[in-house]
């Protein structure tokens, strides 16, 4: 048997080191990837279907006292981008008393992972990904004139 070059065993142990070095390092990357999961998965804008009844009625939606879209007949998906602040739909139809809702955004079941995973929810915060309105909401008008539930003529 003959001895192998004095040099030799030194470069393998070097080809190891870097392969070690490699998958530590995209091990780092696949979990930095998770960061922002809410942000990556869902992304930072919604649409919310906006039914109103009667079906001829129409809703402003609005954030902080500005408009930010329509709900129309033949129009009724309104794509928003994600907040902490609770939406208005201010609503109205053709002989309807107008109607104003509120609907609030939840805390994104992605944003939760993000946090308990990687970077404590930073990046989704940032973005607003974090939170998440509900996808649906009905808005039902009463006739002018008709009673309001709860009060007797």
């Amino acid at each position: 048997m003959t001895a192998a070059p004095r040099g030799l065993g030194r470069s393998d142990e070097l080809s190891r080191g870097r392969g070690e070095l490699m998958r530590k390092t995209f091990l780092a990357l696949g979990v930095a990837a998770l960061g922002g999961c809410a942000t990556i998965i869902e992304g930072t804008t919604q649409s919310i279907r906006v039914e109103v009844v009667p079906d001829t009625g129409y809703c402003d939606v609005m954030r902080e006292g500005e408009v930010i879209g329509k709900s129309a007949p033949g129009q009724r998906d309104v794509p928003v981008s994600k907040s902490y602040y609770d939406l208005v739909f201010s609503c109205s139809a053709p002989g309807y008393d107008p109607k104003f809702e509120n609907l609030a955004s939840a805390l994104s079941p992605y944003t939760v992972a993000s946090a308990l995973l990687v970077d404590f929810g930073i990046v989704d915060n940032i973005s607003g990904a974090s939170m998440k309105y509900p996808t649906k909401v009905t808005v039902i008008l009463q006739r002018t004139g008709s009673p309001s539930p709860g009060r007797s003529s």
